[in-house]
């Protein structure tokens, strides 16, 4: 989902993703490709896009052998052995190196770790059933900004520092969470009721934007701190780079692309000042 705002007649297009959608990549793709983006800004900071990079590596390497492997047409039976073997290995190895870096860190205290692990736990899983890397729209953004020799700027806050923000979470509301993880009951989800199942497309992962809407609402009402801290600050963080790169680093229209949740807060925030006006 896109939304495109004017301002003396250069433009912001706003793409809300699903991290682990093969059409939140096409999306991009798209919007990336056109002749008139000078600029791309990503909800990333410099640790999760090195991160990202380092794990684009080892695919490549796998790729690679793969490749090799396939180059040679004779002993098909054995090649496909290898085959699997190699994926078997690095599949192997790029399991313990993301065990590593979800090791326990007290900066995070107790909840921020928890989170860590299981928000990368989900995420990983539903990019294996859908045979997607989470994340994957950011990696064609950053691909895309090389190919067209456009700036690419990260405009996140440090993930360590959103982490951290866990602590301020009082202990009554990461219980909350918690519970609603395990047993989903007794909390307002009016909004959640408000949903049209046909506008989700779990297939693709894609949600239409008042589906977007109802579930930032829950989040909000249920979960206040845990909100403002995932995603409310980020969201003000972001529209801040956001605005001094377009008024000050770049002279054409910028592509932004962000996880759909923050979308309704980013816009809200462009929508108080009068001089952008949503063209789309």
């Amino acid at each position: 989902m896109k939304f495109v705002y004017e301002y003396q007649g250069r433009t912001i297009t706003l793409v809300g993703t699903a991290h682990v959608s093969p059409d939140s990549v096409k999306e991009v793709e798209n919007e990336a490709l056109k002749s008139n983006i000078t600029d791309i800004c990503i909800e990333l900071d410099r640790q999760r896009y090195n991160s990202m990079m380092e794990s684009k590596k080892e695919e490549l390497i796998i790729e690679s052998k793969i490749k090799n492997l396939n180059n040679n047409k004779n002993e098909n039976k054995k090649n496909n052995k290898n085959e699997n073997k190699i994926r078997k290995q690095i599949k192997k190895q790029m399991n313990k190196r993301k065990k590593k870096k979800t090791n326990y860190n007290k900066e995070f205290g107790v909840f921020g770790n928890l989170f860590l692990k299981i928000g990368s736990f989900i995420q990983n899983k539903i990019g294996d059933i859908l045979n997607i890397e989470p994340g994957s729209e950011f990696i064609r953004s950053i691909e895309i900004a090389k190919e067209r020799d456009i700036n690419l700027f990260l405009v996140d806050q440090k993930i360590n520092q959103t982490l951290s923000d866990f602590k301020k979470i009082p202990k009554k509301e990461q219980w909350k969470i918690l519970k609603s993880i395990l047993w989903p009951f007794g909390m307002d989800n009016s909004n959640l009721r408000n949903i049209d199942k046909k506008n989700i497309n779990m297939k693709n992962m894609i949600f239409d934007y008042k589906t977007i809407l109802n579930i930032t609402e829950f989040m909000r009402k249920n979960f206040p701190t845990f909100y403002f801290v995932l995603v409310e600050k980020r969201n003000v963080i972001m529209i801040e780079n956001i605005m001094k790169i377009f008024k000050e680093k770049s002279n054409g229209d910028i592509l932004c692309v962000v996880g759909a949740g923050h979308l309704p807060g980013m816009l809200k925030i462009i929508d108080k000042d009068e001089n952008f006006r949503r063209i789309i």
